[in-house]
């Protein structure tokens, strides 16, 4: 066979089983072990354990961890750690989600008998930006049932698919089966095993609901008659056995390994392998080894392609080994805004053990082990709701009571400004603005008596509907910038304190400072605007400066390009809101032309410091308009002479 020599291979197997029964004797209580706790995974499946957090929020509890494609999924705790246990061996792509954060991947991780285990690198999941967090979703559903796979020890491995779509899952132990985020509409429903053919089911999926289909059976596969249908796919399996004592056995004599759903049997050499020849390629297959004192071993796995091959391990436990007490945890969640807690799921904390509420709301998560747990509670828009200290006994059900989760209010906090946090060369004018977006609609007063500015000036604060430029969640503040009440180049700080308050009351979590610094003397405003186009060509031109400029001899400072058929008049004046200079241009210009008006450097102001900023301005120039003898204006036809 491929891989490893025999002899090699059952070492390492051994090798393997005894790291993993050390570590559940003696495990370090380390926030990231991944070694099984005692007993809870069998030696035929893995664990996979991580740590994952929020970028802008310290407690990381809720967050969904799931691998895709599958069944399997996982809440953080508090400390953003999260464990699957009991993964059957094979590929896992693993995700993580929280409601307003980008979704993203963890890692992919292959789990086999040589690497049961894995720890993932610590991720964070970043906040989405609020016009994405704001986009109206489009609704979906959830579909939830059970199959029974006739004769079998279990109904779990069965595949679970939406036919038309790419959307699968794998059943639990039980049969028990979920699947989320499915657009609504009709479906067929395929549920399939290896060796029992499979049986389809029609569904509706609802707008924001789960919808629960009956129980469906699997029976054996009438076309196979018993039997798999002929191929040439080979698996090379190797069967593993733990004695009493925790020590390998090799007395294979009693072991029959079955390919399930069929007559095939087949029982393992000296060293423990066997063969199954002949298999249609690519079909899921179920094997199982059984043999008296041992409990029964099982492992789903693809028959290869033509030609191809794959191994299998499966590994025989004694019965005589303890397995831990365990229990199972029941409840109710309940929604504040009398919603359906249909759909919502209810884990242990940093366990990948969770339960999906049914149409009433109740739930239960088989299989906790005996002792205290924390349960996280979550569905959709809804605070994450963490209960702590619940108790669990040995072969009992615990009543965790009813959980109500509260609608999510997120705190207030401000999402843009202008000028932007730590902007430069912010121009000074009249009045410069700053503009502050919240979050959500703003109790006004207390935001008013929140915010603040260094150094102390004066300045007013506008919101809601006092003008026509800001609003309930938009703060206006107008900082007078003449006669000496800022400085060039000066830093400015506004600050807006963790008390101001959004419409319902909640306070921000955090106070908020934006700081940003303030421009040389330069032009601030123009008639016309820069980049302006329709401009009258008779109409003067005005450049507004933030500064007294030397007004003696200013002409020479100031050229067209193209030239005026006329030579402008260039004169200075004095705003006496500002003290600042007013240059006016009287000129002529030419009709639908683009021109560009430039200033040297050589301009300073009063006090002798030269101007930063544009140094031009551009624009162009409206086109002739024609007026007829009823003197309304006509189209202009430039063959024509007027």
């Amino acid at each position: 066979m491929s891989g490893l020599p025999r002899a090699s291979r059952l070492w390492e197997v051994t090798l393997t089983w005894v790291l993993l029964i050390v570590a559940a004797c003696d495990r370090p209580q380390a926030p990231l072990d991944t070694e099984p706790p005692s007993g809870l995974p069998g030696p035929a499946t893995g664990v996979v354990a991580g740590t994952v957090s929020l970028e802008d929020a310290d407690n990381p509890a809720g967050i969904l961890v799931y691998a895709a494609g599958t069944n399997q999924v996982a809440f953080t705790d508090g400390q953003g750690r999260f464990t699957f246990l009991n993964l059957p061996f094979g590929p896992y792509d693993f995700m993580a989600r929280k409601e307003g954060y980008s979704e993203r991947s963890l890692a992919q991780v292959v789990l086999t008998p040589q690497a049961p285990t894995a720890t993932l690198e610590p991720a964070a999941l970043s906040r989405l930006p609020l016009d994405v967090i704001n986009l109206p979703l489009p609704s979906r559903g959830a579909l939830s049932g059970r199959l029974v796979v006739a004769g079998a020890p279990d109904s779990a491995g069965a595949t679970v698919r939406l036919e038309g779509t790419s959307i699968s899952t794998q059943t639990g132990p039980t049969g028990s089966w979920f699947l989320d985020e499915v657009v609504p509409g009709d479906y067929l429903v395929r549920f399939e095993a290896p060796g029992r053919g499979a049986i389809t089911a029609r569904a509706t999926v609802l707008p924001n609901q789960t919808v629960e289909i009956p129980e469906a059976v699997l029976q054996t596969s009438a076309e196979s008659g018993g039997g798999v249908p002929s191929g040439s796919g080979t698996i090379v399996g190797f069967v593993a056995m733990l004695g009493p004592d925790g020590s390998m056995v090799d007395d294979y004599g009693e072991v029959t390994v079955v390919l399930e759903g069929t007559e095939r049997t087949a029982a393992p050499d000296a060293e423990g392998y066997f063969t199954f020849e002949g298999l249609t390629p690519e079909r899921p297959v179920r094997l199982s080894a059984r043999a008296n004192g041992y409990r029964i071993a099982e492992v789903l796995t693809l028959a290869p392609r033509s030609g191809e091959r794959v191994e299998a391990t499966l590994f025989l436990e004694s019965t005589e080994v303890d397995r831990p007490a365990v229990g199972s945890i029941t409840g109710a969640v309940v929604l504040g805004d009398g919603e359906s807690a249909a759909g919502a799921a209810v884990g242990v904390a940093g366990t990948s053990l969770t339960a999906v509420c049914d149409a009433a709301g109740r739930f239960t998560i088989e299989a906790v082990p005996e002792g205290t747990v924390t349960l996280i509670a979550q569905a959709g828009r809804y605070d994450v709701l963490q209960v702590p200290d619940i108790h669990v006994e040995a072969d009992a059900t615990t009543d965790a009571g009813t959980l109500t989760l509260t609608i999510h209010r997120e705190p207030p906090r401000v999402i843009t400004t202008s000028p932007a946090a730590g902007a430069r060369n912010v121009i000074i004018a009249p009045q410069v603005p700053v503009f502050i977006r919240f979050s959500a609609d703003m109790d006004i007063a207390s935001v008013k008596s929140a915010v603040s500015l260094q150094p102390r000036v004066p300045f007013e604060a506008f919101m809601g509907r006092e003008r026509e430029d800001t609003d309930d969640d938009l703060l206006l503040l107008l900082i007078p910038g003449g006669h000496g009440g800022l400085r060039y180049r000066q830093r400015l700080e506004v600050s807006v304190e963790a008390s101001a308050r959004n419409a319902e009351g909640i306070a921000m979590r955090e106070p908020f400072e934006l700081r940003f610094t303030l421009g040389p003397p330069s032009l601030y405003d123009s008639l016309p605007d820069d980049g302006a186009l329709g401009h009258p060509s008779d109409r003067a031109i005005q450049l507004y400066f933030n500064a007294p400029l030397r007004a003696e001899e200013i002409d020479p400072y100031f050229s067209f390009s193209p030239s005026p058929p006329t030579i402008p008049l260039v004169s200075a004046s004095t705003d006496p809101n500002t003290g600042w200079t007013i240059v006016n241009l009287q000129v002529r210009l030419r009709p639908d032309e683009s021109y560009r008006l430039r200033w040297s450097r050589s301009l300073r102001t009063a006090s002798g410091q030269s101007l930063g900023g544009p140094r031009e301005i551009r624009f162009r120039t409206a086109p002739q308009t024609v007026i007829d003898h009823h003197g309304q204006p006509v189209e202009r036809d430039d063959s024509v002479i007027y």
